[in-house]
């Protein structure tokens, strides 16, 4: 392979076949890896963001109108809320049990669409005859959306399935995000006995990830990656950080302000291989590339939660001992991190 050229070879373990040591890294008697220093991964500033710069510009680009029909739009939009929330309110006081919710709508021109259980026309006529606001039927109501979810819902927390969901009363859908893909999910329905949810739950599965955990190359040389075994759902944002390392073929990370040596745990998708110099370096699953080389300072989202109950955690503390836990999430090298978000 060509990462490969830019390797030494050397044994790894009495008995076993030579496999190549990663660039910096220092092969153990055990045969595993470690390398606890590495140069961070360079990066370059992104070009300037020549998208929209304001609320205008983020609305002509929406609704494909021009910067002065946007500006003209807001506008009325604006002049009529106050209308638009007296109707609101004098609808849910009179047709509390027909009534679902509003929308509005912006192509080809805008417009709020007003949902009724039934006879929309002839109930929103009632109160109304401005053509801003257009009749709508709507399958369900909030409540009914619920009450179909709950039993589902509740089935794919159980066999954590999901990262969350959510309801629209105007279209009469429950939108699940599913954090496995599509296969997995089968193989669960299969195993449950379960049958086809009902039509108005709509489940969004997770892309598979093409990039193994490991990298078959350096396999030889680690001892586990823990990770979950699903997909992130909605990730934290607080900034988090701290240098990622190996040591004998376990992976380490002393976060910033504390030097307690903690086992490395991961999201889904992230993974370990060789970076394009052959050091080793955290890798994006789904699309293969390098995140920053193990032995550098990383940033990641957080705070991420891990206990003794996460998947391949007892085989962490199998072959890397007792130390704390710490899940670094899906990271990436601070120095990347920093030149995309202009910090340095």
């Amino acid at each position: 392979m060509l990462k490969a050229s830019l390797l030494s070879m050397a044994a790894v373990a009495a008995g076993a076949s030579s496999v190549a040591v990663p660039t910096g890294a220092r092969i153990e008697p055990s045969g595993f890896a470690s390398i606890e220093i590495a140069p961070e991964t360079s990066a370059k500033k992104p070009e300037r963001n020549r998208g929209p710069k304001d609320e205008a510009g983020f609305y002509a680009q929406m609704a494909g109108v021009s910067q002065a029909e946007a500006m003209k739009r807001i506008d009325a939009q604006n002049a009529m809320r106050p209308e638009f929330e007296r109707l609101l309110a004098t609808l849910r006081a009179k047709e509390k049990a027909n009534f679902t919710s509003a929308r509005m709508i912006h192509k080809p021109d805008w417009a709020y669409e007003i949902y009724f259980k039934r006879d929309a026309a002839k109930s929103l006529a009632k109160y109304t005859a401005n053509p801003r606001f257009r009749p709508a039927t709507a399958p369900y109501s909030l409540a009914e959306l619920e009450k179909i979810a709950k039993p589902w819902t509740d089935r794919f927390t159980a066999q954590r399935l999901t990262g969350g969901w959510g309801m629209d009363d105007t279209y009469g859908t429950i939108e699940v995000m599913m954090n496995v893909t599509e296969a997995e999910y089968a193989e669960v329905v299969a195993r449950e006995g379960w049958g086809p949810p009902p039509a108005p739950i709509k489940l969004s599965f997770a892309k598979p990830l093409p990039t193994p955990s490991v990298d078959p190359q350096i396999a030889p040389l680690v001892r586990i990656f823990a990770q979950n075994d699903r997909n992130t759902g909605i990730q934290l944002e607080a900034l988090g950080g701290g240098r990622i390392y190996m040591k004998d073929g376990c992976l380490f990370t002393q976060t910033a302000g504390d030097k307690t040596e903690k086992l490395a745990y991961f999201h889904r998708e992230t993974g370990v291989g060789l970076d394009d110099q052959g050091y080793l370096a955290l890798i994006d699953r789904a699309t293969g590339k390098a995140k920053g080389r193990l032995g550098e300072m990383f940033s990641w989202g957080g705070p991420n939660a891990v206990g003794e109950d996460f998947p391949l955690v007892k085989q962490l503390r199998a072959q890397c001992g007792n130390a704390p836990l710490f899940n670094v999430g899906n990271p990436e090298s601070s120095n990347v991190f920093r030149k995309r978000y202009s910090l340095g």
